[in-house]
């Protein structure tokens, strides 16, 4: 393996005087890629009838393919959107829920997707079941077994995570996948964490839906998410914002969904080049392994625990560890002191009275950021008695 670490810092665009334990929630973008957007920004600005109407629709289907072909998916139901959020609510649009359906998600899923699905239940009435996960469900199987319990009761469309986002863990997506084929149900993934984190492949997986941002591991900076479209649903889907290529097919629709920055989609390419030239099985391995033993490090400090405790269980770049204090309000308010006294942000959460913090593992880091962050909390528990 190469010898990643804090000499990859110089090749990020990273305050100087800031320590990241948390990668995960926005991404932080190697230089070149932020010069590659800034460039293609500044040709907007300079020929933007040039570049509008001559360029960008070749530059574009070179990064849907390059990102398809990265991700095993086929390229022509692969598209780019600005976030996961656009393309769960072109879902929502697309099915066109009545009263009579039935929709299945769970506690587990991003708050965002959980919050359409009540909404669109307080709108047009559509029920909505929730899957109540505890911590102490995380594992395979019975995740499978609790599943299957609700898949068989019979829905129209779930909607699933990858990757939970708090506490990370992995889910087992392609089984669920099966699930939902066996009992004639659409699946619809949420892979906000990814590409950059795992080696990918929509072909393999199968869902109905699926999107991933190249935003938080993929190195591509600003909102850039890839929405792959099962081919049954192409011929009649749209995006959530019609444009004024509305009709001329979805690879159209797409291109221009509206007036909005897409300079992210086209530095996909350069992103991929990136992951490749460092290798993806070297990034992956080397951020699964700071995470969990910069986490660990943080345990030992704060005399805590791992949720995740063996190394072994901790599949990701995001680990969860205990904070040495359990009131709510309190961990919060500490955590953003951290960031304002420290130039550190801890990522926080509370659940059944316990606080816990997600770090992630990157390329740049080492294991003495961990320990900064770790002993940055203690002063600031003891400065805020």
């Amino acid at each position: 393996m190469q010898q990643f670490g804090h000499r990859f810092r110089e090749e990020f665009e990273i305050d100087p005087n800031s320590t990241v334990v948390n990668h995960c929630s926005f991404g932080y973008f190697p230089k070149t890629l932020v010069k590659a957007k800034f460039d293609y920004m500044l040709k907007i600005y300079q020929t933007p009838e040039k570049f509008f109407f001559n360029e960008i629709s070749q530059l574009l289907v070179q990064s849907r393919k390059d990102a398809a072909d990265f991700l095993d998916s086929p390229w022509e139901q692969t598209f780019f959107t600005t976030n996961v959020t656009s393309g769960i609510t072109a879902i929502l649009n697309y099915f066109n829920f009545k009263k009579d359906d039935k929709i299945l998600y769970s506690s587990l899923n991003y708050p965002m997707v959980q919050n359409n699905l009540i909404h669109l239940n307080k709108k047009v009435g559509t029920q909505i079941t929730q899957i109540q996960f505890q911590y102490d469900d995380l594992n395979d199987e019975k995740i499978l077994q609790i599943y299957e319990e609700y898949l068989k009761e019979g829905y129209n469309i779930v909607f699933l995570d990858l990757i939970v986002y708090n506490p990370a863990y992995l889910m087992p997506i392609k089984q669920i996948v099966q699930l939902c084929r066996k009992y004639n149900c659409i699946s619809v993934v949420d892979a906000a964490h990814g590409v950059g984190v795992l080696e990918l492949s929509i072909r393999d997986l199968d869902p109905d839906f699926f999107m991933t941002n190249f935003n938080k591991w993929g190195y591509v900076p600003g909102t850039c998410t890839l929405f792959y479209i099962n081919e049954k649903f192409i011929l009649d889907f749209h995006p959530h914002l019609i444009g004024s290529n509305y009709g001329l097919g979805l690879d159209k629709e797409y291109e221009f969904e509206g007036n909005q920055d897409r300079t992210s989609y086209l530095c996909v390419s350069k992103a991929i080049e990136f992951m490749k030239q460092h290798g993806l099985k070297e990034i992956i391995e080397y951020n699964n392994n700071i995470a969990y033993d910069g986490a660990k490090k943080m345990a030992e400090i704060w005399n805590t625990e791992l949720l995740l405790k063996n190394k072994q269980d901790n599949k990701l770049p995001m680990v969860s560890a205990r904070l040495p204090i359990d009131d709510p309000q309190l961990g919060l308010k500490l955590t953003k002191k951290c960031l304002q006294d420290y130039n550190v942000w801890i990522n926080f959460r509370n659940y059944k009275g316990q606080n816990w913090v997600r770090v992630s593992g990157q390329i740049y880091n080492e294991l003495q950021d961990y320990e900064y962050a770790a002993n940055c909390l203690l002063k600031v528990i003891q400065e805020n008695p």
